[in-house]
């Protein structure tokens, strides 16, 4: 864990909001919570720790509306992964993008809850990567999450971003009675795991390249007919070329070179349906 940009944030976040985040966790607290696991944290996270034990239960939410958790609240959420783990019922459809990062599963026990929506999903830790993965690496899971992104590579580069945000005021401020919070993107209020969508991800270092507006332009006006009919009006265009998992049996494709446009795709036999 840097520091630096730890401190940097700190002071950034201040002109904002009042002090949120909770004091340091103790080494014993930080063992607890890893013998209870059967999990090393990864030493950013560690060090994340020492400084601050989460957030106030009425902060505003460290990454963009989302809670720092406690090393309390950690284990509550991840006790609660991991009797959904063990029962077979949960065994749903998970995607990793990139792939071959994240695991393919609905839950795993490696993934450490550090933020939660209440609504049953989360951002984790994971330390259980899949073949191109890294330890240590920053991911959504949950509830609603069958689409799993490599957030960032590390927690520093999360908290980073968090920094560059602040700075560049990208971030939008809601007041809710006496509930203060904040969102990703000006003058939004999106669910942060919502906006994920429109992120280059991972953070600082994205492996998504974005499409020139001219380039989507140019692409939409060589479409035939039929590809038209299935991308949608050319408004729907970049989100086509974005989306996640493309359904597109039965329609009688030959031509399938607009699929270009699309980063790793590949057939999946399981489902019938063409993924990137």
């Amino acid at each position: 864990m840097n520091h630096t940009i730890l401190k940097e944030l700190e002071v950034e976040l201040k002109n904002y909001f009042q002090p949120f985040l909770n004091a340091p966790a103790t080494i014993e607290e930080i063992q607890y919570a890893e013998s209870e696991m059967g999990i090393a944290f990864p030493d950013e996270l560690r060090n994340l720790y020492l400084a601050h034990n989460g957030e106030d239960k009425s902060g505003p939410g460290l990454f963009f509306g989302l809670p720092f958790l406690s090393l309390d609240e950690v284990l509550d959420e991840w006790r609660i992964w991991k009797r959904i783990e063990e029962d077979d019922f949960f065994n749903f459809d998970a995607f990793s993008i990139p792939t071959e990062y994240i695991k393919e599963r609905y839950v795993n026990h490696n993934w450490i809850p550090i933020s939660k929506d209440n609504g049953g999903n989360n951002l984790g830790i994971d330390v259980d990567p899949d073949e191109k993965g890294k330890v240590g690496q920053v991911i959504n899971f949950g509830r609603d999450e069958e689409v799993k992104y490599v957030i960032a590579n590390r927690i520093s580069d999360l908290l980073l971003f968090i920094l560059q945000t602040l700075k560049n005021k990208n971030f939008t401020i809601h007041q809710e009675e006496d509930y203060l919070y904040w969102s990703y993107g000006a003058n939004d209020n999106i669910h942060f795991l919502d906006a994920l969508f429109n992120i280059e991800l991972p953070v600082l270092q994205p492996q998504f390249i974005f499409q020139s507006e001219n380039n989507v332009k140019d692409w939409y006006d060589s479409l035939d007919e039929n590809w038209r009919y299935i991308v949608g009006a050319s408004e729907c265009a970049d989100r086509f070329i974005r989306d996640k998992r493309l359904y597109l049996g039965g329609k009688g494709l030959v031509d399938i070179s607009p699929l270009q446009m699309c980063t790793e795709v590949y057939r999946s036999e399981r489902t019938n349906f063409i993924r990137k």
